[in-house]
């Protein structure tokens, strides 16, 4: 079993649509309910982080971070359109492939075509 959230929604950003935002969506449709609770406590650790951070730390020390602070088993993931745009960032847990939310909610919402996983303290397609 495997589950996600979206963290962050840079769509509804983009178009000032706070109304539509998808932060905290989970998936997919049948996740656990300790699944769910599992994930909103990530995406709660990474928001606290990302409000005490410094404004001169580089991106790849703030993802290397980020990753140290999740609670096991939890990867980071971003979805992006065809052009590249950033869509979406979220957290994903359990079994998986990588390709999950992109499948179950980056695609059909957005038309989201790619996503990456952050292993091995980078970012990876997948």
């Amino acid at each position: 079993m495997y589950g996600w959230i979206i963290t962050r929604d840079l769509v509804s950003a983009m178009l000032s649509a706070a109304d539509h935002n998808q932060e905290g969506t989970y998936g997919p449709s049948g996740i656990r309910t300790d699944t769910a609770n599992a994930l909103q406590r990530g995406a709660e650790s990474l928001q606290l982080a990302a409000l005490g951070a410094p404004d001169n730390v580089s991106a790849s020390a703030i993802d290397k971070a980020f990753a140290a602070m999740l609670p096991a088993g939890q990867t980071r993931f971003r979805m992006f359109d065809d052009d590249g745009e950033l869509y979406y960032e979220g957290l994903l847990t359990g079994t998986f492939d990588g390709l999950e939310p992109l499948d179950d909610f980056g695609m059909p919402n957005a038309g989201c075509t790619s996503i990456e996983v952050f292993e091995d303290g980078r970012w990876a397609g997948v």
